[in-house]
């Protein structure tokens, strides 16, 4: 076989030697190997000498950096572009990040529905403000263009979405106002992240998050006091989740802590009590040991944990990859339906349902009421959804349906328009069951 091998690469042409580098290229980059694969690894060298003979030689790796990383980039790209022409529709997010030196930098991509990543962008030292986040947002736009010579805007009813800063905020606006874009909305779990550190600032949910905290570090920081909780929680019957720092860049993390503190609240009373009693061997301050004994604080911990464990819940649904565009308004009508009066105060009920309100509008965009009554799948939702405060809009959910449905086929002619209005106050006003009966009650 190396014989036939090394007879038939005797006589290759510099045209499919060409052909091989780049094809060793490929494969190189697509597996995430190193540059130097045949050429600095001695096994590796040695493999491909017995194979192909001397008449090939990988290339280099000065020449894989210098010359093929931009030839197989420039394939690649070329391919999703293609991908991206042909799609029928999709949205375009662009997310940023301060980096080391302290320039902002974005990164775009567009999902249709799976995520292609267009390009990353700097402001250097442009201050970040709306109009120079339009500018760079309509370039990445301009990237891969059709044949014709047109953009994606031109072919697809594209939305945008963006983090919600004021200056993300304005920016949308803009690009809506100036019809580069259908539908701009905000990131619904990052919505929902703020929204959890807007409760945490509540001031009995502060102090509760204040005496989970300080149980943490004492039991997470110090050696003893680490190792005598771990030995009490073997003792006890069952797996006992370790106890969760608050981390601010982690979304909702704060829910992660109340939980493990609550799970643990019978060991570290047993250890602190036990240092109490000099049975252990450890120093700890007078005042948490009073705080823990305190049955307040945990009645406090009790009412306070299922609500950050349901904004976490719904959080990570937001995250996931499979989540439409109509489980947003589905996710903050199914919070709002959580916040029951038995389990919180009514003067607390009302804060958490105005902070609700005002974060939904900080991301919301008529195509979320759009999507919400025309998907199949939060069909037991619409009666539901025609009376929550939080909604961020005064009118109806039909006028914010029409409005979106309007918005979305604005190109089209008068009679086409006509048509699809029709179909979607059908298809609205079919959502609701009261309107299939004749008679109609004075609470419908």
């Amino acid at each position: 076989m190396v014989l036939a091998t090394n007879a038939f690469y005797m006589f290759v042409s510099v045209n499919h030697c060409e052909a091989l580098n780049l094809l060793y290229a490929e494969a190189v980059f697509a597996s995430g190997g190193k540059f130097g694969y045949c050429t600095d690894g001695e096994e590796w060298g040695s493999f491909g000498k017995k194979l192909l003979g001397g008449a090939w030689r990988p290339p280099s790796r000065q020449t894989m950096s210098s010359k093929y990383v931009n030839l197989v980039f420039s394939k690649v790209d070329a391919d999703v572009c293609e991908i991206l022409r042909s799609m029928a529709g999709g949205c375009f997010e662009c997310d940023g990040w301060t980096g080391p030196n302290g320039d902002q930098v974005f990164s775009a991509l567009f999902c249709g529905p799976l995520p292609f990543y267009i390009s990353s962008f700097r402001l250097h030292g442009d201050r970040e403000t709306d109009d120079v986040l339009v500018t760079k947002v309509k370039e990445q736009m301009a990237l891969p263009f059709m044949p014709s010579g047109t953009t994606w805007r031109d072919q697809h009813n594209t939305g945008i979405v963006t983090d919600s800063p004021n200056v993300n905020r304005s920016a949308r606006r803009k690009l809506i106002d100036g019809g580069d874009f259908t539908y701009a909305y905000g990131c619904a779990s990052h919505a929902m992240n703020n929204l959890c550190r807007d409760i945490l600032k509540l001031p009995g949910a502060c102090h509760v998050l204040s005496f989970c905290t300080a149980l943490a570090r004492f039991f997470g920081n110090y050696h003893l006091p680490r190792e005598h909780l771990r030995r009490q929680q073997a003792l006890e019957p069952g797996r006992t989740p370790t106890i969760k720092l608050f981390s601010p860049t982690r979304l909702t993390g704060s829910a992660a802590l109340l939980g493990t503190i609550l799970s643990n609240r019978g060991d570290i009373s047993t250890v602190l009590f036990k240092a109490k009693q000099k049975t252990i061997g450890m120093d700890f301050p007078p005042s948490l040991f009073d705080a823990v004994m305190e049955p307040k604080n945990w009645d406090n911990l009790r009412m306070w944990e299922p609500v950050l464990r349901c904004v976490t819940a719904i959080t990570d649904y937001l995250q996931a990859d499979t989540t439409p565009l109509s489980g947003i308004h589905a996710s903050f009508l199914c919070l709002e339906a959580s916040l029951l009066p038995s389990a919180e105060a009514h003067i607390t009920r009302e804060s958490i349902l105005g902070l609700l309100k005002s974060r939904y509008g900080t991301i919301f965009s008529y195509a979320h009421m759009l999507a919400f009554y025309l998907g199949p799948r939060f069909l037991p939702f619409h009666e539901a959804s025609r009376a929550p405060v939080v909604k961020p809009f005064t009118g109806t959910d039909a006028a914010m349906c029409l409005a979106a449905a309007k918005r979305l086929i604005r190109p089209s002619p008068d009679t086409e328009q006509a048509v699809v209005v029709t179909q979607v106050t059908q298809a609205i006003l079919g959502s609701f069951p009261f309107f299939g009966r004749r008679t109609t009650s004075e609470c419908a």
